[in-house]
């Protein structure tokens, strides 16, 4: 099959997906108890850092839709001052 390019979109799933694997590969391999226990904290890791990730992901979301609604209330702001000004420039040009 095709290879999705890689996007914050699609990384959670993958970081899943790999870790699912990793935790069906610990538990369904022939390792000995002694080998469990390091391969348990690395996906012990794993599920850390993906959690890690994922509330880094829900932080910047938040700060990028805090932005946006910034941009889109300025741009409002900009085009409100634009017609002003051109209303205005108008007037004054009608005096002169």
């Amino acid at each position: 099959g095709s290879v999705r390019p890689w996007s914050p979109r699609t990384a959670p799933l993958a970081m899943k997906s790999f870790a699912v694997a990793l935790a069906a590969a610990v538990f369904t391999g022939r390792a000995s108890a002694s080998d469990a226990s390091p391969i348990a904290k690395v996906v012990q890791m794993i599920s850390d850092f993906q959690a890690k990730v994922l509330k880094e992901g829900e932080e910047a979301q938040k700060l990028y839709a805090e932005f946006s609604e910034w941009c889109e209330d300025r741009n409002r702001e900009l085009a409100h001052e634009i017609k002003t000004g051109k209303a205005e420039v108008k007037t004054l040009k009608a005096t002169i």
